[in-house]
């Protein structure tokens, strides 16, 4: 318990700290993490490094770097003039459309972790060019991307099919996941719906004023068009094929052609042909201050497990609280480590607990699967969890990505606490 409230203590101070000083969250959560680590955990200085998160930082790092080409050279800018002319008498339909790209993309296959990457430039290139707050572009990333991916034919959907299989029935299993994608498909747009609604008339900085013609592409924007086309087939094309023609090679195909290894070798192709100044793409057009924020504060939240947080508050949860009050607990618990964390970085933890909380608070166990999922997936819009951190990918106006992150560390909250009350009300036990 105490390590516990101490790691509690730490977490609130560092994002004290980081706001009142106008410090990068990140960097005071890499300095919190060595004393944690080396005075508290008795660990060494090499121990602590190896809990900063390489593999989030270089997925943000060479997706971002990649895209940065498109932005240096004009090609997303040339992009956004075409479909502003293409718009140009209908511009309340943009955002929409991007909140239907992302679903469409992240239910053929591209998932949670590729579709923001694909999708995120082009929309906050609209943004500003039709003059609609970044935030909408931001939150219809995000909701689209979740609501694709909640798909019964996408690869999360049947990852999360075997994992809670192991612990409850098949029948129990795909009713949950069956239900969960009807809820999906009501909570998310309506999300989207009401952050539009709250912010499409805020005032932004935006670019639609005397709009020159769009000129032809050059031959470097062309090759970098070339180039990501190819990248977004590479990743939509074996899923698309896995659910037409499913076999050991297409399942190879989907699971070797990563997003990582695709924009690795497309922005080597850049860099060989000269798409654009390397040198300014890695000092304007790679978001570093996005990056560390996220990457020095998923580093602190790594002590968690060593300092018994999740066990804690479960025992917390099964002992002293009434059965009714456990769903939302849970609901709470899971939303808040999920602001902080990609909700797959708990899901090993918690998911076994699930059987011995059915069996406590009296619920239904597809209703608290289903709302355990979506509180995994409601708060994880936070800049420092990686749904909210991939959606703010593509942003590569300083101005607009601060303004985002700013409203994505609140937005969760109320967000969470509506998802609460439709847990308490029994509302995900409805449908079934």
């Amino acid at each position: 318990m105490g390590q516990t409230v101490l790691f509690f203590a730490t977490l609130a101070f560092t994002i004290l700290i980081g706001l009142k000083a106008n410090i990068n969250l990140g960097v005071v959560g890499i300095a919190m993490s060595f004393l944690l680590g080396q005075f508290c955990l008795q660990m060494s200085a090499s121990e602590v490094i190896l809990q900063f998160p390489t593999a989030l930082f270089f997925v943000l790092f060479i997706t971002t770097m990649f895209y940065g080409f498109a932005n240096e050279n004009g090609v997303l800018e040339g992009i956004s003039l075409r479909l502003i002319q293409r718009f140009s008498h209908m511009e309340w339909t943009v955002p929409f459309l991007l909140f239907l790209s992302a679903a469409t993309v992240s239910a053929l296959g591209a998932g949670a972790m590729a579709t923001p990457v694909i999708i995120s430039p082009i929309a906050f290139s609209m943004a500003q060019r039709f003059c609609f707050h970044p935030l909408i572009a931001s939150v219809g990333i995000w909701c689209g991307t979740m609501l694709g991916d909640s798909m019964p034919w996408s690869a999360t959907y049947q990852s999360n099919l075997a994992r809670y299989q192991v612990f409850f029935d098949s029948d129990t299993v795909t009713q949950a996941l069956i239900c969960k994608t009807w809820w999906s498909l009501v909570l998310f747009p309506l999300t989207f719906l009401g952050i539009y609604f709250i912010w499409r008339k805020k005032s932004v900085s935006c670019g639609t004023e005397n709009i020159p013609d769009a000129a032809p592409f050059t031959k470097q924007q062309k090759l970098t068009l070339q180039v990501i086309i190819f990248v977004i087939i590479c990743v939509l094309l074996p899923g698309i094929l896995g659910l037409l023609f499913p076999s050991p090679v297409i399942s190879l195909l989907q699971e070797r052609l990563s997003i990582q290894l695709l924009t690795s070798v497309g922005t080597v192709i850049l860099i060989l042909f000269n798409a654009a100044d390397f040198a300014q793409v890695l000092q304007k057009r790679v978001p570093w201050n996005m990056i560390l924020t996220i990457c020095g504060l998923t580093m602190l939240m790594s002590f968690s497990n060593r300092m018994g947080v999740l066990e804690t508050m479960s025992a917390l949860i099964g002992t002293w609280l009434p059965k009714k009050a456990i769903l939302p607990i849970l609901i709470l618990l899971i939303g808040s480590l999920t602001y902080f964390l990609d909700g797959r970085a708990i899901s090993s933890l918690m998911i076994p607990l699930l059987p011995a909380l059915v069996q406590a608070s009296g619920y239904e166990a597809e209703e608290l699967i289903i709302a355990y999922m979506f509180a995994g997936a409601i708060p994880s819009i936070s800049p420092f969890s990686t749904g909210g951190a991939m959606a703010l990918s593509g942003c590569s106006e300083e101005r607009a990505r601060t303004c985002c992150i700013r409203q994505q560390m609140y937005l969760p909250w109320p967000l969470l606490i509506v998802l609460t009350l439709l847990g308490s009300a029994g509302i995900f036990g409805f449908a079934l």
